[in-house]
């Protein structure tokens, strides 16, 4: 009975992690959305955590015995699946940062992409998305190195991502000559791609490329790089703080998962 006990215990604390970490998404789908698709998976992790647990004498006095525990490891098995992989792709993401270029390291014929992220709804960058700029503002002091700006326009957003960080980067005091506006990425995956096919119709006049995003989505860039069969440089930025990096690591955890199963980011 008490093995039980401990069992249920460390199941509902299992479904609770699960829970919190797609709550923290979905504010930040309402936040910033992007579709229809992330929420309804958000949702539906979110009930499946939660409501075996609040309905659980229901479901024990309804369905027969073996039937229900069954289910109930079921559940432990898959929150525990979850917990654990989430948790190793956490310090996966942190311990694979890697070597990181420096200003003083970047030439006059160096490219950098700087990766898209949320507007807020008056078409500023968010905090993210700033950390990402004020690093590319940072790199590229001091030198005549090229600056890509990559991303559409997303839901609720007033203008592209390019358009708003090309922007910033001008209200900063970068020339407007050195910025390169990429609209068409809607992922990370498209990022890379369009990115890189503007710097190959650049010839042999880009020295080095850097990427520049924050910590927790910089090793999928230099993973979807390497696919893509070019080397890239990393810079990363400092991530958002708070529930804010917590929520990107959950959608981080998502994005590695569909790249795993589809090959698309």
């Amino acid at each position: 009975m008490k093995q039980k006990k401990v069992i249920d215990y460390v199941a509902v604390a299992l479904g609770a992690f699960a829970f919190v970490a797609y709550i923290s998404y979905f504010i930040k789908l309402i936040i910033w959305p992007e579709g229809a698709f992330p929420l309804a998976i958000c949702i539906s992790v979110m009930a499946l955590s939660a409501l075996p647990v609040i309905f659980h004498r229901q479901l024990a006095s309804f369905l027969p015995g073996g039937i229900f525990t069954a289910l109930k490891y079921i559940y432990l098995i898959a929150a525990a699946f979850y917990a654990v992989t989430f948790l190793a792709l956490t310090v996966y993401i942190y311990a694979t940062l890697g070597t990181q270029i420096t200003a003083e390291e970047v030439t006059d014929d160096s490219v950098i992409i700087v990766y898209g992220a949320g507007l807020k709804q008056d078409g500023t960058p968010d905090k993210a998305l700033a950390k990402r700029l004020n690093k590319a503002l940072e790199l590229s002091e001091g030198n005549s190195c090229r600056v890509i700006v990559s991303g559409r326009q997303g839901y609720d957003e007033p203008c592209t991502e390019a358009f708003a960080m090309k922007k910033y980067l001008m209200e900063k005091g970068l020339s407007e000559e050195r910025i390169i506006l990429e609209e068409r990425a809607a992922d990370t995956k498209e990022n890379v791609r369009f990115s890189y096919e503007i710097i190959k119709e650049m010839g042999d006049d880009v020295d080095m490329i850097v990427s520049v995003s924050n910590k927790f989505h910089v090793p999928r860039i230099r993973l979807l790089c390497a696919l893509n069969g070019f080397d890239s440089q990393v810079s990363a930025a400092d991530d958002p703080a708070g529930m804010t990096v917590f929520a990107s690591l959950v959608r981080e955890y998502m994005s590695y998962v569909k790249l795993i199963i589809t090959g698309h980011d």
